[in-house]
């Protein structure tokens, strides 16, 4: 797989994102990852590396970034609020929880469920298939 130049360390001495990304899934054993799809181009340099290193690269899945009425991602850098938001509406975990899962399509829109029960039926295969069907 042809990925490009790949920055291992950063000019400040630091490990590069790519390289210590691809070190912590070997060492820690990891054969599933899901993350946000504006991570997806991240993917390649990853499996690339972890392969040179004479290893089995994780499956990946990559979901939607949450955004604001006008398409901008959500996120704590850009100042969005965060689920103390949610929390000021008095939902709970297994509210904020079905809603996140409803808004990819892996649940009707009012569930509720906790993580724990989230993850039981969740895999990845699962993930895809569903991120993979139109939303509506």
């Amino acid at each position: 797989m042809a990925v490009g130049d790949v920055v291992l360390r950063r000019a400040d001495g630091f490990l590069a994102y790519h390289l210590a990304t691809a070190v912590d899934e070997l060492s820690l054993g990891i054969s599933e990852v899901v993350r946000g799809a504006d991570l997806r181009a991240a993917t390649a340099p990853q499996v690339a590396l972890i392969r040179l290193l004479a290893g089995e690269p994780p499956r990946y899945a990559h979901v939607p970034l949450c955004c604001d009425g006008e398409g901008r991602r959500l996120s704590k850098r850009d100042g969005s609020d965060g689920l103390a938001a949610w929390r000021a509406r008095d939902w709970d975990a297994a509210r904020v929880i079905g809603e996140l899962a409803a808004g990819v399509g892996l649940l009707p829109a009012g569930s509720r469920l906790s993580s724990r029960e989230l993850l039981q039926e969740l895999t990845v295969e699962r993930l895809d298939r569903t991120l993979a069907r139109p939303q509506a």
